[in-house]
């Protein structure tokens, strides 16, 4: 049969048909065919074209270059995925197994055939299908496709596209895998219409339902977006980008907008094609430049900035892996587009309309765990198109459903990286009840709905990271706020509630974010957000909705973030509510029984953070209130801008650190307990000018006409103001530290809301004053600002001519400026309203500001305050109703009903109390208290409520009432106090005066019944009174319960106790009292009286006149010590008393003046840079807040030396008079030295010698000179400049003798033992430190016996404000006492400062002025080179360590240094190191004759909020040898004592040791290991993982664990229940058996903050490492760790440890050069084997071995010592001593020859001496031990002198260690004296040991 060409091309035709339809392709030769995969795939590769360099643009000022993702203060460039190239070696790949059969095989298909065009498609079971290039014909669309179990459908890499209705997928649906990325573009459309579906329609529908594997695995692109490198402006070409990319031409990318408002009906994002990818080399890289430039198809439509402010990002949108929907995704409504406010015709804005974009109908993905299978879920380099079904539930995008917990695989089974969603109608990517999902690098652009979406509140750790979203739109009436529709407001915080319907199946898609999250438990980090309601929107769920409503296992909104949000951006966002941000943490979604789900987008209910998950839920506790379980919503390193607010957050507690703002209307409005450091407001950066009104048609032509009515106030917001940021007013605690407003000007041109030609509503700071029913008490607290280009540093929100008036919101207004930085004055201050009259006017030299007082404090002890007086319950119960009320047209005020004033002050210059009776106010300390007028009078029960007033500071309260009135006063309790458990009552105690009221701590009351006044203190309260049956125990300081510190600031809450007055009028009201007048000033500057000037300053002169005499007199004769002491101390008696006892003399000084009082009655005020005189006998000067203070001569401690005039200078006045009755005797040959203001002069003998430092630098020299400076501020007072309790009381007694020295002694009429409230009331209450200074007056003997002059050491030092006040000192006083038979002698040095403060002793070459002389009888030597000798031992063991850590408290000690008559041991005495081992001095006195030495270091009490510095003093006294035998006595001064390290240790000692822990902290803010053994509570540490953190010690050797001390972070306590201290031998604390728990914490343990917990450990063992493990969830979170217990037994230590003959040559002859060995002597092996024997570290002793005193010294000042190797200075000491005190120690050191030093010419081993008996130990004048030094012993030995002179082998002083450490620029000398060994020799007989047992 012949076949004509005709019927040829029929049959062919045919026959491709049926191929068709049956779904083959005719490209497939057979159904073995298989496609050819290269061995190197084509992965996207990096361009190697470059832009030609006359092409490349030139950056400028105006269009600057900008690499690195940088951004000035968030710091997002380390929050940038890592770049990858895709260039591997494939592995694993799905489509090369074995086993595979092709989908273009009949034979696999039932019936043999392929399936058909529209069929229904079943995997084979148990079969791995391969889809090939050849296999599907694209026009070819199947049904349902069903992958059984079992089953696997795979795809090849090569171009495949493949249509289907769905997939349900319960083996596997494979396309690449991780290993290996698809190369060619596969492409899975999903085809169907909504019109079609019934509804509910399976998942499958137009869908990939997934119950078992999903793989699909495109090329990587990287990085998937970036950001601008430079502006990209309309009609560009080609842009420039800030990274490499292998991005493809051919790609679609996204440049986001620019603008503020960013919605469908107006945007300014552009999509478009790549055309070529050149790199360039722009950028200080050059050639090496990551800078790329993108060619794109078209031009650009509109600007895009990419300025140093900040850049659009760009967004690559194209992948070569595809999930899509068809055409018919598209929506059918997408008309109207846009839409127009009908209730306001003439209104041109729009919006996009609500009814519109309902019906888009797109593909999508579901991973599906809710029939119970663990399906799994891989995507990376996956582009989602045209996906999404809009309102219909779960089907969005990609979706994991209901998987559970699925942590435990690390996201290996449930992620979605470098993937693409664009073209959404319905959410982007969704984690609905999954936990443990990986959300990375992804982009997203053009969604509606939710985009980045966690469902139902339940979903927790999962990781949302560098993805980038842009263009999401909202659903619902979200326009409403800005139409003022449905009860919404566009200026309100409350807006109305929505519920659920068919066109809006979640209502808080009214509120769609780009990232939403219903749950804060997850990471998000590194994220971009452009567009959306919000960028990132955070709401409220009190229980989980939808699946999960009814399974209230957790409160979602009080759940904390797993780690900070940190590293994110938003812009472009926040436009639709004049409260809505970049970040938004607000808005609540409820569920109703009925399953009906409500949520508005105003304010709501709190994000109530908290660490007890079941917090909020029902049943539970409403909130967290626990102090303990508290915690923090923390921001990191985020970034907003092009905003009507970056941060809007209706929550309890937030840490916000380094959040930078450009272009915003405001930069936050936080809730809570909020501490915002280094933040970046940039109001308006002026480099980009968003488009006017927005876009909005109907927006002015001239740019300052409003244009009211045309467009709506939500296109024009952003043009009518600015504000830096918003203190609220009430109820919240602020503290901001650090940060810059910068650009927020008046005059900004593009402002449409102004008078003439400047803005409105611009300043850095807004207080609301609008309110009479929410009004501020003490709130807000800032340090470290900087203002840059502001026009106002801050602005009430209302003007007092406005419809409110004066509302008691604005009367209250309050900010403590703690550096003065706000109002730029330099030093700590406060800004308070001035629409309170003078209420807030601390001082006359406080200015007004912008209707604001701005007060430097005058005074240490100035503060502030606040309460609530509840008084008529009635009327108080109308406010907010009828009176009072919140805002409003002022129809309904709030009547004034009592005036508060201070004491001393007019009352009409008072604060009018509305009937809302809140008081916050001023503590002015030269005042002293409040009087408080009612009106009508005194209620006769008036309570006063939620006190903020802490215990150390002192507000008295004064109430007039009737003659003869009688009071119950009390304490109530909270009200969940309990009777059965604790004293809920407390009755205040009547006390008979004034200052007895002051005196105590809050429970006492005075009736002033003459002048008819009640007194009482208010002070913060407990919530409860301790344990039953304590009703009348006295009071001790309660801190306040609920505290709030963070940047070196503290706030607190007012506690729910209260107090109630009830006094005995027989009405509700007492009657009132008009005549009674407000009460006298406390302490006003002209109080002080000539009795208690001439009392303490008469003193003063005596004392330092008999000193510098008897220092004069003590270098030429005893004979001239008389007769200088007595001559020059009787005329400048005579002189100063009579010079200030004249009519009162009175100085007031403004802040920064110094007072002085000139003798003959002179009073003199002088100006800020002038230093007054104290004129009389001699030289003398107090200089002001800003000169270095000294006091000199006749009326201060500080000395005139010899051979020099002493001078103190001021800024520039040198005051200098000396008077005639004792200039010739005092005046040198020396001219005096003149400093500027903040240097200190220090004093020597024979030359003038200055200690400079631009921060602080102390002279303190043994020669009665002392000096010491803060940072930028030194305030010395004396007892002739200071009031103080024990002054006022103080009298002066002369005693004469006609053959003695005259002296003075002050004493107090309280008893000595009250000195321990550091001797002033001013120091007792100091917020900042204050020291005390114990002076000490030698007394002489009896007229026979040879006069023994003492020269006293005494410093008067206080830490100040910058530039500020004068801070109060107290001078402390101690007896000196006068016997016939023996006198003592007592040299006392006493010094704090600030935590920069560094002290300097004086050199040797005036040792001979520097120490107390002692002249005895004929039986004593005493030379003048005895005298130059000793004083230089004394001058270099004059000590003190200072405690540098910036906000450690002061400890205090005391230490009495005894001597026996009989023995004439070595005496070295210290603090017991167990019950204060944080401070300690170490005392060395030899005993002769009577003399005796003590020392002193006084008490000082900081608050937190100030740097603390414990001081420790030592004086030491030598005599000669005498056969004399004399009654012991001992002088010691009463001092408080309290402990920064723990509780009494019961005798076990502080066990030291290297620090060791898991690395980094939170944030990396800082908060390391270190800070749980730094000595402070106010310090932590803050792990960087919530579990699986630790900190601990490696003791260096065994010990066993006898206690523990711990104390938790201050607000965080509940994050250590749980934890465990843990013991073992082993560094890494493995294997588990090896480690030995020693205690855990209880979950019910309340564990203190600011004090240890002391625990007893009854585990035995010996263990080398310990540790504190956090519990799960904690951050480990402790502030202070310490061990103590014993060391293991040191023998065996010795035998494993020396290794080396440790020589005397040995050890003597270790050279100055640091480089230089030393035959036989091994001294890292030395010092482990001593420190071992010690229990300190080895590297410390090390150091410590090495040091020596000068450069010179034969062992070398090492400078490169380093934190980790050495202690706190005090540690130290005390851990010396105590290890020194061992029996066993001793033991060994005797036997190891450390303390057998000698000058041996031999090479020979010591051999152990056996213990000397304790007649052999003796003391040695220098004289005699020089003497016995030149004699040899038999066995060669030349004993060493070591610190008696500077020609000693080892210098003045051996082992003494000085430690430089730098820290923040300021270094800080810790001079540590360990030990002086003092070798003593008796001829040829006696032993040469030390006498160890006096430890």
């Amino acid at each position: 049969m012949i076949i004509s060409v005709y019927d040829r091309v029929v049959f062919v035709l045919l026959f491709l048909l049926c191929c068709s339809i049956h779904g083959a392709s005719s490209a497939c030769s057979s159904a073995s065919y298989v496609d050819t995969y290269p061995t190197s795939p084509n992965y996207p590769g990096l361009s190697t074209s470059s832009l030609p360099g006359g092409s490349q643009p030139v950056p400028s000022t105006y269009n600057p270059l900008i690499e690195g993702h940088w951004s000035e203060v968030a710091k997002l460039r380390n929050y940038r995925a890592p770049l990858s190239y895709s260039v591997y070696v494939r592995s694993s790949c799905p489509h090369t197994q074995s086993g595979l059969r092709n989908w273009h095989d009949p034979t696999i298909w039932p019936g043999g055939v392929v399936p058909a065009n529209g069929a229904d498609v079943t995997i084979p079971t148990g079969m791995s299908v391969l889809v090939a290039s050849c296999s599907v014909d694209s026009g070819v669309s199947f049904g349902a496709v069903t992958i059984p179990l079992g089953s696997s459908l795979v795809f090849g890499d090569a171009d495949i596209t493949f249509r289907a209705t769905g997939f349900i997928v319960r083996g596997s649906l494979l396309v690449g895998s991780e290993t290996c990325r698809i190369a060619n573009k596969v492409a899975i459309t999903l085809i169907g219409s909504r019109n079609a579906q019934s509804f509910p329609a399976p998942a499958h529908v137009k869908g990939i339902s997934v119950f078992g594997t999903i793989g699909l695995h495109g090329a990587k692109y990287s990085p998937t977006w970036t950001r601008l490198a430079m502006t990209a402006n309309p009609g560009d070409q080609t842009i420039f980008i800030q990274d490499t990319v292998n991005w493809q031409v051919g790609q679609t990318i996204v440049i986001t907008t620019t603008e503020v408002k960013d919605s469908r009906d107006w945007h300014r994002n552009e999509e478009r094609i790549i055309t070529a990818i050149l790199r360039t080399s722009l950028g200080a890289a050059g050639q090496n430049s990551v800078i790329t430039a993108i060619q794109l198809n078209t031009p650009l439509d509109y600007k895009h900035f990419g300025g140093k402010e900040y850049q659009a990002e760009v967004a690559l949108l194209s992948r070569n892996v595809v999930v899509q929907g068809d055409t018919n995704s598209l929506p059918t409504d997408a008309w109207p587009f846009a839409c127009n406010n009908t209730n306001s015709p003439n209104e041109k804005s729009t919006f996009p309309c609500q009814n519109s974009y309902l019906t888009g109908f797109g593909g999508h993905i579901i991973v599906d765990g809710s029939t119970g299978t663990s399906p799994v879920g891989r995507f990376s380099g996956v582009e989602m198109y045209r996906v999404g079904q809009t309102n219909i539930i779960g089907r969005y995008p990609i979706h994991f459903h209901m998987l559970g917990d699925v942590t435990a695989t690390s996201y290996a089974n449930h992620y979605v990286t470098d993937s693409s969603v664009h073209d959404s109608y319905f959410r982007c990517y969704a984690i609905h009840g999954t936990h443990g999902v990986l959300l990375s690098e992804n982009t997203a652009y053009n969604a509606i709905g939710h985009c980045y979406f966690l469902e139902d509140g339940v979903e927790e750790n999962n990781t949302i990271s560098y993805n980038q979203a842009a263009l999401v739109h909202a659903l619902g009436p979200y326009q409403n706020p800005s139409m003022g529709l449905n009860g919404d407001s566009w200026w309100s915080q409350y807006l109305s509630w929505y519920t659920n319907t068919t066109s809006l199946i979640l209502p808080s898609d009214m509120a769609a974010g780009c990232f939403y999250f219903t749950n804060t438990y997850n990471d998000v980090v590194g994220n971009a957000a452009s567009g959306g309601w919000a960028g990132y929107a955070l709401p409220a769920l009190a229980v989980p909705v939808k699946l999960h409503y009814g399974q209230n296992t957790m409160s979602p909104r009080n759940r904390p973030f797993r780690s900070p949000f940190r590293g994110n951006s938003a812009h472009s966002t926040g436009f639709w509510w004049n409260t809505a941000g970049g970040i938004y943490v607000g808005g609540e979604l409820q569920q109703r029984a009925d399953g009906t789900l409500s949520y508005t987008s105003g304010r709501s209910a709190t994000h109530d953070t908290c660490s007890n998950k079941l917090i909020g839920l029902p049943g539970q506790t409403a909130g967290c209130w626990d102090l303990g379980q508290q915690m923090y919503l923390q921001f990191t390193d985020n970034k907003v801008f092009l905003a009507n607010r970056g941060m809007q957050h209706w929550g309890e507690r937030s840490e916000i650190i380094r959040f930078e703002l450009h272009d915003v209307g405001l930069s936050m409005n936080v809730f809570g307990k909020v501490w915002i450091d280094s933040m970046l407001m940039e109001c308006r950066q002026g480099n980009h000018n968003p488009t006017w009104f927005a876009g909005c048609a109907g927006a002015p032509v001239d740019g300052r006409a409003p244009g009211w009515g045309s467009c709506n106030v939500r296109d024009y917001q952003f043009f009518t103001g600015m504000g830096g940021f918003q203190w609220y007013d009430v109820s919240q605690l602020h503290i901001l530290t650090n940060s810059t407003f910068r650009n927020c000007m008046n005059s900004w041109k593009r402002c449409v809301y102004g008078t003439g030609s400047l803005c409105n509503n611009v300043a850095a700071f807004t207080s609301l004053t609008h309110s009479d029913q929410f009004v501020p008490e003490i709130m807000q607290v800032t340090s470290g600002l900087v203002f840059e280009n502001v026009s106002a540093v801050w602005q009430f929100s209302t003007a007092t001519s406005g419809a409110q008036g004066v509302t008691v919101s604005g009367r209250l207004q309050n900010w403590f400026d703690d550096d003065g930085s706000a109002a730029r004055m330099g030093s700590r201050g406060m800004i308070g309203s001035a629409w309170a009259n003078e209420w807030w006017k601390y001082n006359d030299a406080c200015t007004l500001e912008n209707q604001a007082w701005k007060c430097r404090y005058q005074s240490v002890n100035d503060s502030k305050a606040s309460f609530i007086f509840n008084w008529d319950a009635a009327q108080q119960a109308n406010i907010g109703d009828s009176i009072c009320i919140n805002g409003g047209d002022g129809s309904k005020r709030c009547p004034v009903v009592a005036k508060a004033t201070h004491f001393g002050r007019n009352e009409s210059l008072g604060l009018d109390i509305g009937v809302n009776a809140k008081v916050s106010g001023p503590i002015i300390h030269q005042s002293g208290g409040w009087f408080v007028r009612f009106t009508s009078g005194t209620p006769r029960v008036l309570t006063m409520a939620s006190v903020q007033v802490d215990f150390n500071e002192t507000l008295l309260l004064a109430f007039p009432y009737p003659a003869g009135t009688t009071f119950s006063i009390y304490a109530q309790g909270a009200t969940w106090c309990s009777t059965s458990w604790g004293t809920c009552q407390h009755f205040y105690r009547s006390v008979s005066s004034i200052d007895a009221v002051r005196t105590a701590f809050g429970d006492a009351y005075y009736w002033d019944n003459t002048n008819r006044v009640l007194y009482l203190r208010i002070t913060n309260n407990p919530d409860s009174f301790g344990g039953r049956g304590l009703e009348n125990s006295v009071w001790t300081p309660f801190p306040p319960r609920d505290i709030f510190e963070r940047g070196g600031q503290r706030l607190f809450r007012g506690g729910a106790s209260f107090v109630v007055i009830e006094a005995s009028c027989g009405s509700a009201v007492c009657a009132p009292q008009p005549d009674v007048n407000v009460p006298p000033a406390r302490f006003p500057p002209d109080s002080f009286t000539t009795s208690s000037i001439t009392s303490a300053a008469a003193a003063i002169t005596v004392a330092s006149a008999t000193t510098t005499s008897a220092l004069n007199a003590a270098t030429t004769s005893t004979a001239a010590v008389n007769s200088a002491t007595t001559s020059a101390a009787s005329n400048a008696a005579a002189t100063t008393s009579l010079a200030l006892n004249s009519a009162t003399t009175s100085a007031r000084n403004s802040a920064t003046t110094s007072t002085a009082f000139n003798s003959a009655t002179t009073s003199a005020s002088n100006s800020a840079a002038t230093s007054a005189a104290l004129r009389s006998a001699t030289t003398s000067a107090l200089n002001s807040a800003t000169t270095t203070s000294a006091l000199n001569s006749a009326t201060t401690s500080t000395a005139l030396n010899s051979a020099t005039t002493s001078a103190l200078n001021s800024a520039t006045t040198t005051t200098a008079s000396n008077s005639a009755a004792t200039s010739a005797a005092l005046r040198s040959a020396t001219t005096s030295a003149l400093n500027s203001a903040t240097t200190t002069s220090a004093f020597n003998s024979a030359t003038t010698s200055a200690l400079n430092s631009a921060t602080t630098t102390s002279a303190l020299n043994a020669a009665t000179t002392s000096a010491l400076n803060s940072a930028t501020t030194t305030s010395a007072l004396n007892a002739a400049t200071t009031t103080t309790a024990a002054a006022a009381r103080s009298t002066t007694t002369v005693v004469t003798s006609s053959s003695a020295a005259t002296v003075a002694s002050t004493s107090t009429s309280a008893t000595t033992s009250s000195l321990t409230r550091a001797t002033t009331a001013a120091a007792a209450s100091s917020s900042t430190l204050s020291s005390a200074t114990t002076t000490t007056v030698a007394t002489s003997s009896s007229s026979s016996s040879a006069t023994r002059a003492s020269s006293t050491i005494s410093t008067a030092a206080t830490s100040s404000t910058a530039a500020s006040t004068s801070a109060a000192t107290s001078a402390a006083t101690s007896s000196a006492a006068s016997s016939s038979s023996s006198s003592r002698v007592t040299s006392a040095a006493a010094t704090t400062a600030a935590a920069t403060t560094t002290l300097a002793s004086s050199s040797s070459s005036s040792a001979a002025n520097n120490i107390a002389s002692t002249s005895s009888s004929s039986s004593a030597r005493v030379s003048t080179s005895t005298l130059s000798s000793v004083s230089a031992a004394a001058s270099t063991l004059a000590t003190t360590a200072t405690t540098t850590a910036a906000s450690t408290t002061a400890a205090t000690t005391t230490t009495n240094a005894q001597t026996s008559s009989s023995s004439g041991r070595v005496t070295i005495s210290t603090t017991s190191a167990q019950s204060t081992p944080t401070t300690s001095a170490v005392v060395v006195t030899s005993t002769a004759a009577s003399t005796n030495a003590a020392t002193t270091t006084t008490s000082s009490r900081s608050s937190a909020s100030s740097t603390s510095a414990a001081t420790t003093s030592a004086a030491a006294t030598t005599s000669s040898r005498s056969t004399t035998s004399s009654s012991s006595s001992t002088t010691s001064a009463p001092s408080s004592t309290s402990s920064t390290t723990g509780s009494s240790s019961g005798g076990w000692p502080l066990l030291p040791g290297s620090v060791i822990g898991s690395p980094g902290s939170y944030a990396n803010l800082g908060n390391n290991i270190s800070k749980a053994y730094d000595t402070s509570f106010t310090t932590f540490y803050d792990a960087a993982t919530a579990s699986g953190s630790w900190v601990g010690l490696n003791l260096g050797s065994t010990a066993s664990i006898k206690q523990i001390h711990y104390a938790a972070r201050n607000g965080f306590t509940g994050r250590m229940l749980g934890g465990t201290f843990q013991a073992s031998n082993t560094a890494s604390f493995s294997p588990s058996s090896r480690v030995v728990t020693l205690y855990t914490i209880p979950t019910n343990e309340r564990v203190p903050t600011g004090s240890h917990a002391t625990q007893t450990i009854t585990v035995s063992g010996s263990y080398q490492f310990v540790r504190y493990y956090g519990p799960n969830g904690g951050y480990c979170n402790v502030a202070e760790i310490a061990f103590r217990g014993v060391r293991s037994a040191t023998a065996s230590v010795a035998t494993t440890m020396s290794s080396a003959p440790i020589t005397r040559r040995s050890i003597t002859q270790i050279s100055n050069n640091n480089n230089s060995t030393v035959p036989g002597f091994d001294i890292n092996a030395y010092s482990a084997l001593v420190a071992t024997a010690m229990g300190v570290d080895p590297s410390m002793l090390f150091s410590i071995i090495q040091l020596g005193t000068n450069s010179t010294a034969p062992f070398k000042v090492i400078t490169t010592v380093t934190s980790e190797n050495i202690f706190n200075s005090t540690m130290l000491s005390s851990q010396l001593i105590v290890a020194l005190n061992d029996p066993t120690v001793q033991t060994f050191l005797a036997s190891s020859g450390f303390l057998q030093m000698g000058g041996s010419t031999q090479e020979e081993v010591d051999t152990p001496n056996p213990a000397p008996a304790s007649d052999e130990v003796y003391t040695l004048t220098p004289e005699q031990a020089e003497a016995d030094n030149d004699d040899v012993d038999a066995d060669g030995d030349t004993p060493l002198i070591i610190g008696a002179d500077s020609a000693s082998p080892f210098g003045p002083l051996t082992l003494a260690s000085l430690i430089g450490i730098v820290v923040g620029g300021a270094v800080f000398v810790i001079v540590i004296v360990v030990v002086v060994v003092i070798v003593v020799k008796k001829k040829k007989t006696h032993s040469k040991a030390i006498d160890l047992s006096i430890f």
